[in-house]
């Protein structure tokens, strides 16, 4: 009954449209088809994606839990700031480290301390606790959060009509090196109780430690019991061994979580160990060493957590405050923002920060700014953004450890190993300078890129000249396609000048306020810019520059500007226009030899076909 007059409804419509399909040539109804197709070409993949999310999030509670928690992050990730990863499909493994322990933040994954140049040796303890709802489907989100040094996990677990969440923060912390904290919050906003199991991995190997007995800390009127572990392991291939010890929290195996509350629980891990010769004896060490790790602990549980938890971003920001940035290319295998910080994330993850660490003596900070002055030499070569071998994948534990070992390796090779070996903060301005070339030479600093690898905008953002002055330093593409460098003081402890290449033209004083210097060529090839804060020196600087011939640098061509912009050579017209544009042609010509056909072929309706007016079509 309903089926009938449903059909009725659609017969009365249709005439009084008076839509009477005879009206309607074979070239009308062509034209029309092709319209159709191009508005489902254009305009069908957002239709599709755009029903697709509001499915997903109106059916699928799970998605929209995860969504809830993860878009906080959405402007940093879109500013490369944190790398966002769902399920285990991710470019980026979950990292975290300090130079003294570190640790992929997934559960089953080992500690790793530090041998050599890197957080290299993996020992036999899993540090990741995790938290389980039986029985429940669930989905998973990550955030690795680049700038703060934290890792963020989203598991979204299906409960009743609902979802709960558990939220998972873990840091190795910059200014006490010796602790790692994991943060686990489980929230049930639903109408049931919740029963969550705890797993702690704990010790993989229990021949190779010895369980010592449990201490009592006492932290915001609360006591919990710590467990400690003694081990001691021989190191491949050296004649030596590591001894360690690590002090632990002892946690339920299971919590009830509410209807409509949340449970927390804050983590906190001491680690302490040394290298030693394997002829030397480890039991004299144990006591001191769990009480060292005891301690870490102690020195944590004692403040409050926010507070711990800003200072360990704060160190990681000051670390930051050196950076780089390019703009964004559409050039396939073009190096981007994402791998560029990623890149520098690990490598700062393996090196120790002792200008901000918590308890160093102040003679030995005074020592490391005075090394960090010394820069003399960094960097020697040809900049790194075009040295393939340093931008390779970064997508398990293996790729970051190989990688990192080779820029460390690099960095220490072109005259920058007083900056490493000064901490963090030396190792990010030795890969911000090798990044553009820059290098401290003789009483000045120089920018060693040719100009041809001008086709980008380029950022260095606070480079230390002296612990008391910053230089900016831009490289922008003009409308005309040539570049032109930009320099200003970010702060400064006296007057500093440059010159462009050749020091031809008088110095020019910088200011706070960014001073244009265009880009020249000169042959032979010497640096684009010069800064110093000696005007006699750059002024007799241009004497010592020999060069037989000096020009303004020539124009990128369109195309190369177009490719990094647009991703193809054409400009701003995508690529799907010039798909549609050719499937036009093809249809034009095949609908064409139709009519040719028809035209001589077509017998009896030669007439009728010729007899056709204009306004047909």
């Amino acid at each position: 009954m309903g089926l009938d007059m449903v059909l009725d409804t659609l017969q009365r419509s249709w005439t009084r449209l008076n839509l009477d399909p005879k009206r309607f040539s074979g070239r009308k109804f062509t034209i029309g088809v092709l319209i159709f197709l191009g508005f489902i070409l254009y305009l069908g993949p957002v239709i599709l994606n755009s029903a697709r999310q509001t499915h997903r999030n109106i059916f699928n509670p799970l998605d929209r839990c995860l969504r809830d928690r993860t878009d906080p992050f959405n402007p940093d990730i879109s500013t490369n700031d944190a790398i966002y990863s769902f399920e285990d499909h991710n470019d980026y493994v979950s990292f975290i480290g300090n130079g003294y322990l570190g640790f992929e933040t997934k559960y089953n994954s080992n500690l790793y301390v530090r041998i050599n140049r890197t957080l290299s040796f993996s020992v036999p303890y899993k540090p990741v606790l995790k938290a389980v709802l039986p029985e429940r489907s669930f989905e998973r989100a990550s955030v690795l959060h680049l700038k703060d040094g934290i890792a963020n996990t989203v598991e979204c677990f299906s409960h009743g009509r609902g979802s709960i969440d558990v939220v998972y923060q873990l840091y190795a912390h910059r200014t006490m090196p010796s602790v790692f904290i994991q943060t686990i919050q489980v929230t049930n906003p639903t109408t049931e109780e919740a029963s969550v199991n705890v797993e702690n991995g704990g010790e993989s190997d229990s021949k190779s430690w010895q369980l010592d007995e449990e201490v009592s800390l006492t932290s915001d009127g609360e006591t919990m019991n710590y467990r400690t572990l003694f081990g001691v392991f021989d190191l491949n291939n050296q004649k030596k061994k590591l001894i360690i010890a690590i002090a632990s929290p002892k946690l339920p195996k299971k919590v009830s979580v509410k209807p409509h509350s949340s449970l927390t629980l804050h983590v906190v891990t001491g680690v302490f160990y040394g290298i030693f010769r394997s002829s030397s004896s480890s039991s004299n060490q144990k006591e001191e060493f769990v009480k060292q790790a005891l301690t870490a602990v102690a020195n944590v549980v004692s403040e409050d957590v926010a507070a711990i938890r800003s200072s360990h971003i704060s160190a990681w920001h000051q670390i930051w405050s050196t950076g780089f940035s390019v703009s964004y290319s559409k050039a396939e295998g073009a190096l981007n923002g994402q791998q560029i910080n990623a890149t520098m994330y690990y490598t700062l993850s393996q090196v120790r920060a002792p200008l901000h660490e918590a308890f160093i003596k102040e003679s030995q900070r005074t020592a490391l700014h005075t090394q960090l002055e010394y820069t003399e030499g960094c960097f020697s070569g040809h900049h790194t953004l075009q040295a393939p071998k340093l931008w390779t994948k970064l997508k398990t534990l293996d790729d970051v450890q190989y990688l990192t070992n080779l820029w460390l390796l690099t960095l220490e090779k072109r005259g920058c190993d007083k900056l490493v070996k000064s901490g963090a903060d030396g190792v990010v301005l030795a890969m911000v300078l090798s990044f553009g070339g820059l290098k401290f030479s003789d009483q000045h600093l120089e920018f060693n890129t040719h100009p041809s690898d001008f086709h980008r905008d380029h950022y260095f953002r606070r480079i230390s000249y002296g612990n008391s002055t910053h230089v900016n330093i831009t490289v922008s593409v003009l409308p005309d396609n040539r570049a032109a460098i930009y320099v200003a003081l970010d702060r400064s402890d006296g007057h500093y000048y440059a010159c462009d290449a050749g020091c031809l033209d008088p110095p020019v004083e910088l200011k706070n306020e960014p001073v244009q210097f265009p880009v020249k060529l000169t042959d032979p090839l010497t640096s684009v810019l010069y800064i110093t804060s000696d005007k006699v020196h750059m002024e007799e600087l241009k004497h010592a520059i020999h060069v037989r011939e000096i020009n303004e640098a020539p124009a990128h061509e369109q195309h190369v500007i177009a490719l990094h912009k647009h991703g193809n050579q054409w400009g701003w017209i995508p690529t799907l226009f010039w798909a549609t544009v050719f499937l036009f042609i093809i249809l034009f010509h095949l609908f064409l030899f139709r009519i040719i056909y028809q035209e001589y072929c077509g017998g009896q309706n030669q007439d009728r076909i010729r007899s056709r007016k204009f306004s047909d079509f």
